[in-house]
């Protein structure tokens, strides 16, 4: 994990709007999406379950080669411990879904 206002100089202009508006919104996902390192290679983790398969067509749009787009069942944006994590892969352009546990 890296602090985007850190990292990337533009998020810091995201950082007042998003703690006015309070809730989670589109701010949680630019940092991500908007990585100034151009990475190929990303492991995302996303609050939602049905945001996994959108986060690696995204993904795939921005030039991405291997991704993999994860959500736990308990809720975690990650790979959890505690309850099956839902995996959307993207690799060479195939995507293949599956749940690691």
């Amino acid at each position: 994990f890296l602090l985007a206002p850190h990292f990337h100089q533009s998020m810091k202009y995201a950082v007042a709007p998003r703690r006015e508006i309070g809730i989670p919104s589109i701010f949680n996902h630019l940092g991500p999406l908007t990585n100034p390192l151009a990475a190929e290679c990303y492991l995302l983790g996303v609050n939602r379950a049905e945001n996994t398969r959108r986060f690696t067509e995204v993904l795939m749009g921005l030039g991405c080669e291997h991704s993999l787009v994860v959500h736990g069942e308990d809720g975690m944006d990650e790979i959890t411990l505690t309850a099956p994590t839902h995996v959307v892969e993207q690799k060479g352009g195939t995507i293949s879904e599956y749940t690691i546990a």
